[in-house]
């Protein structure tokens, strides 16, 4: 409930870093609706990284533990993941073939965000574990 937020923060900052760098080229880039499409994205994806990121600060801060608060951090911290993950892929998009140099920096970014991946609880059991508290079955089952 408390470290995920501190964790995931770190992924939310590479996947700003990687914003940061491809706004400052696209800004120097002619302006095209693709550019502005894949730009788009890429705010969007940073934006639901932050409010992600935000509710788990917050639900850090006030929620008492328990399988409800569980759920909700977990979900969390799979939302905050996709979307620093989703950051960092239009970035690359939005930067084209450069974004493979060494010198940009996306191609670490892209690296080490998709550590986000691989924190307990997984994507695939943190949707098995919130299915089954919005169900009210047992959460301890198989």
């Amino acid at each position: 409930m408390i470290a995920f937020p501190i964790i995931y923060s770190a992924y939310v900052g590479v996947a700003e870093g990687a914003r940061a760098r491809t706004l400052a080229a696209a800004r120097r880039k002619a302006p095209s609706d693709d550019l502005a499409l894949l730009v788009g994205e890429m705010e969007n994806a940073f934006a639901a990284a932050e409010l992600a990121l935000d509710d788990m600060i917050r639900l850090a801060e006030t929620a008492m533990p328990g399988p409800e608060t569980t759920a909700r951090a977990m979900t969390g911290r799979t939302l905050a993941g996709r979307a620093a993950i989703a950051t960092v892929e239009r970035a690359m998009e939005a930067m084209g073939g450069a974004s493979f140099y060494r010198d940009q920096g996306l191609e670490r970014a892209f690296r080490d965000v998709q550590g986000a991946r691989f924190h307990p609880l997984q994507e695939k059991p943190q949707l098995r574990y919130s299915a089954r508290l919005a169900l009210g079955w047992d959460i301890d089952a198989a």
